[in-house]
């Protein structure tokens, strides 16, 4: 047994297709006696060739038995197992692997469907083409990986589905959050097979009767300190930011980015997206983002979309005083740019990530933590709840559709350890005075 390779992968499937429909119209042309019926014969042979292309597997001639022998695909669960194919001449061996290819082409593999569904998705603007590639990349480390792909739709029962995703969760150490990017993808795609007329599966039906115990998954436990920045981790960040003593770094357009950032709580992306017109006094409209995919060479290409990550696509926050600076600064730095942050040598758009990876550089050289620039936005909607700050407002500042989000994801605690002892402390001590003749013998 080994791993599936993927019938649907194959290129010669494409050229098939192109030879079937030049067959069609050349038929069509032999029926008016436009061209000699030898030209279908020559297409056909062109196709039986490409048919036979498919066969990646070496013919051996055994010669006890007279026999021409070789072996096909067939995919049973996370493996394949071979079928074995002979014939007493090679002519014969070939017509059979023929019709065997013929037969497995007309029915659709999982990624046959993945990719129907996603094409689809596309076509009609349901998702953008960072989505598509976060669920090709969430495909091929699960799907593809396991070999689930290779197995044809119409044969898979709800017990496959269950044992796979059982066992999928358990070998690939799984967390509840790479589960649900994978039930996303089951989801759509056996809806999409069942309009289709692929399967009889009812996968909302299934999903919510399918029990997963919380054994199952992998709990990667993050301490609070590594999600979110203490005030001195950002006090020595924004400390040598603005030393005197190197100016540059006050004009570096990443490090001014940065500061936004702590003062504003947006999205890497957002950031990159902002203009001086988006500033209304001491109110910002936050409308659009730059987005990130790859195009078919695997090269990511930036976009600005005009709409935000939120369910409504855009917002409007509040920003302090020193937040209104850092923007007319950033703005002044390069006065003719359309966007705040754009290189002034170059006048070429910045990327978001550069945000995050010139803040990993800071944290290298003042020995802290490594952390991206997501944190620093925890650690604003951590800083805004703890201020008592209306949760409305909170959630309004975040683009969040309710406080549940910002609770449960985004509030962590920022005290030092020192911090957190001296405030329990503090909240105990009237209990505490009680205690103060007490000997330890």
């Amino acid at each position: 047994m080994k791993r599936t390779s993927n019938p649907n992968l194959n290129p010669q499937n494409d050229k098939i297709a192109e030879l079937k429909l030049l067959r069609s119209h050349i038929s069509a042309c032999v029926d008016s006696n436009v061209v000699d019926e030898g030209v279908l014969g020559q297409i056909d042979q062109m196709i039986d060739e490409h048919y036979l292309s498919m066969h990646n597997h070496g013919i051996f001639y055994q010669k006890k038995k007279k026999m021409y022998k070789t072996h096909v695909d067939m995919p049973e669960g996370a493996v394949i197992r071979y079928k074995q194919i002979s014939s007493r001449s090679m002519r014969q061996l070939q017509k059979k692997l023929i019709e065997y290819y013929k037969t497995i082409e007309t029915r659709v593999t999982v990624y046959g469907l993945f990719k129907m569904w996603l094409d689809e998705r596309m076509r009609h603007n349901e998702i953008e083409k960072a989505t598509k590639d976060r669920f090709e990349t969430d495909f091929a480390r699960v799907f593809i990986a396991s070999g689930f792909s290779a197995r044809f739709v119409e044969e898979i029962t709800e017990e496959d589905l269950d044992n796979w995703i059982k066992d999928t969760i358990c070998n690939y150490h799984l967390t509840r959050k790479a589960w649900a990017n994978i039930r996303i993808l089951l989801s759509g795609m056996f809806k999409y097979a069942k309009k289709k007329k692929l399967t009889a599966i009812s996968i909302s039906y299934f999903l919510s009767d399918l029990q997963l115990s919380d054994h199952m998954f992998n709990h990667k436990v993050k301490e609070d300190w590594q999600e979110v920045f203490t005030d001195d981790e950002l006090g020595k960040i924004v400390g040598w930011i603005m030393d005197p003593k190197f100016p540059e770094r006050q004009n570096s357009m990443s490090n001014l980015g940065i500061l936004l950032c702590i003062f504003t709580g947006l999205r890497s992306g957002e950031i990159a997206a902002l203009k001086l017109s988006d500033l209304n006094g001491s109110m910002l409209k936050v409308t659009r983002t730059q987005t990130r995919h790859k195009d078919d060479d695997g090269a990511y290409i930036y976009e600005t979309r005009e709409s935000t990550k939120g369910r409504d696509g855009w917002r409007v926050i509040a920003v302090p005083d020193v937040a209104v600076s850092l923007i007319e600064k950033i703005a002044a730095i390069n006065p003719e740019a359309e966007y705040l942050f754009t290189n002034p040598e170059t006048n070429g758009r910045m990327i978001s990530s550069t945000f995050s990876g010139k803040l990993k550089r800071i944290c290298e050289y003042l020995g802290l933590p490594l952390k991206t620039l997501h944190k620093i936005r925890k650690t604003y909607a951590s800083m805004l709840l703890d201020a008592g700050v209306s949760e409305k407002i909170v959630t309004s500042q975040m683009g969040h559709t309710d406080i549940a989000t910002t609770r449960g994801f985004y509030y962590k605690n920022r005290y030092s350890e020192a911090e957190k002892i001296a405030v329990v402390s503090n909240a105990l001590k009237t209990q505490s005075n009680l205690l103060e003749g007490l000997k330890i013998e």
